[in-house]
């Protein structure tokens, strides 16, 4: 289980490092790792700080992803990004759609916008009109 330490110094916050001995563990446990962030942990997840963190290649972990999930690392990311973005298209109608954006790590609030419709086919206004509470 991660400990949260919070002073930034860190992989956004989590201090042990995965204990996996092969390749096949070691990504089961950055997925894990990426699943249990937190919307606020997001601006610190990237394919680079992963690699950092874990002192590995960027090169050689994301050739270990894709062999063993059948994804880009970049991409399971985005998608981790925009699952927490749908929740807060949905639950937090007081932010807007730019601050959803930054929350969840996007600068460019386009490039949040078309990530989104890519993976939900509806631009994120939309989605949130259609899912309005």
């Amino acid at each position: 289980m991660p400990v949260f330490s919070g002073d930034g110094t860190d992989m956004a916050g989590i201090r042990e490092r995965p204990t996996a001995r092969n390749g096949r563990q070691l990504i089961n446990e950055i997925v894990v790792m990426i699943q249990k962030k937190s919307v606020e942990d997001l601006t610190a997840l990237k394919r680079k700080s992963i690699a950092d963190w874990l002192g590995k290649n960027e090169s050689w972990l994301s050739r270990e992803f894709k062999k063993h999930t059948g994804m880009l690392l970049h991409h399971y990311i985005d998608f981790i990004k925009m699952y927490w973005a749908e929740r807060l298209l949905k639950e937090r109608q007081d932010l807007s759609i730019e601050e959803i954006s930054h929350l969840i790590g996007i600068r460019k609030a386009e490039n949040f916008r078309k990530n989104f419709k890519k993976i939900y086919g509806l631009n994120p206004f939309r989605y949130r009109f259609i899912h309005k509470k």
